[in-house]
């Protein structure tokens, strides 16, 4: 066990000092707040001055507003200004009322006037209240296990946002990074969780297998359906800010094995556990028999854990799935549909990580079988 952490240790160590690298470059926040304008602040309601209700091009409502404003950060913290949005309709749903917090942009106009837009609402609190309400849930539902699964969340956000990401963005391959530190990632957290027993050490080397298998496949996939990368407005936004190039079929393809990570971690742990308890009740099952047995529970799991992966791609993405059904031009027909890239690659990612996660229940299996059945 001391040897599978250590393998970890080293397969992470390498991108950990790339993402150092990135965080090296400093931004001082507050300088680019005071020197320049198109600058987004945080600000309070005071008084909604005008309001009126216009009929939208869609037939609903739209509500336009006149707000008087105050500023409660950046080098005008307290001033007062206003925001004529009378020209500016929203839906009837994004009606703004006094004492609401909303994030403001400053601008300036070509003869030197400020000029401030209300551009949301501030969320960050509320959301932050709602993260908590997860945390003790979790807490109260799991206790040590659920504090150890929450350390072990804290390590995969860890893994993504301070290694992949920041290495993503420095040109890295996206194969050779995402694979190595999501598998390093979730083996630690399924320790983490679980402990180091022999179960755990079966489901670790399953995950294992299991992303390179699901990263194999996404890759043969992905260049045979000519997925490009660019088939989302974020993939395009996100190319214009790195003229140099980014490798976007790549971060894609990263994309699609980060997006099976989770359901791979239940599989694999449940699957290693459900061989532990064949063998502790029956010790004399053959191995041939006890790889049978399992496979008969795995393919009930196997049923629920790719239905589950398919409403997860389409709740996601039902925005996109309502604009395809309307049947207008120039998406008339299921074929105009499918071969658009942005429903194709949903379709890739879904359909590799449903036969990923399939091919991990006997992976997983065979993996436990060897190693809990001696």
């Amino acid at each position: 066990m001391r040897a599978l952490l250590l393998t970890l240790v080293l397969l992470i160590a390498p991108f950990s000092a790339h993402a150092a690298d990135v965080g090296d470059v400093a931004v001082d926040e507050n300088a680019a707040v005071i020197e320049s304008p198109d600058t987004l602040f945080r600000a309070k309601v005071v008084r909604v001055l005008e309001e009126r209700t216009v009929p939208a091009d869609n037939g609903t409502d739209a509500v336009q507003q006149k707000l008087e404003l105050e500023l409660l950060e950046g080098p005008m913290r307290g001033r007062r200004v206003e925001f004529d949005g009378s020209a500016i309709p929203t839906i009837a749903a994004g009606r703004y009322r006094e004492g609401d917090r909303v994030i403001v942009w400053w601008s300036k106009d070509p003869d030197g006037t400020d000029t401030f837009y209300v551009t949301d609402y501030v969320r960050d609190t509320r959301l932050g209240w709602l993260a908590l309400l997860f945390a003790a849930v979790v807490v109260a539902v799991g206790r040590a296990r659920g504090l150890r699964a929450l350390a072990a969340l804290a390590l995969s956000a860890a893994a993504i946002f301070g290694v992949i990401v920041p290495t993503l963005l420095r040109g890295v391959d996206p194969i050779l990074v995402t694979v190595p530190v999501s598998a390093a990632a979730i083996a630690v957290g399924i320790l983490l969780t679980h402990g180091r027993t022999r179960q755990t050490a079966a489901a670790v080397v399953g995950v294992a297998l299991s992303l390179l298998l699901t990263g194999a496949l996404a890759w043969a996939f992905t260049a045979w359906t000519r997925i490009t990368g660019f088939g989302t407005e974020e993939a395009s936004i996100l190319a214009l800010h790195f003229p140099s190039g980014l490798n976007m079929v790549g971060i894609y393809l990263a994309g699609v094995i980060v997006g099976t990570l989770g359901v791979l971690d239940d599989v694999v742990v449940s699957q290693a556990a459900v061989v532990e308890e064949l063998v502790s009740a029956n010790p004399g099952l053959t191995r041939a028999e006890l790889f049978r047995r399992a496979m008969r529970v795995g393919t009930d799991h196997t049923a629920a854990v790719v239905n589950t992966l398919f409403l997860a791609y389409v709740g996601a993405s039902l925005p996109l799935v309502l604009l395809f059904s309307i049947h207008e031009a120039p998406f008339l027909t299921f074929r105009d549909v499918i071969n658009n890239e942005m429903i194709a690659s949903e379709v890739v990612r879904t359909l590799v990580g449903s036969i990923g996660l399939v091919l991990t229940v006997p992976i997983t299996t065979l993996v436990a079988v060897r190693l809990l059945r001696r």
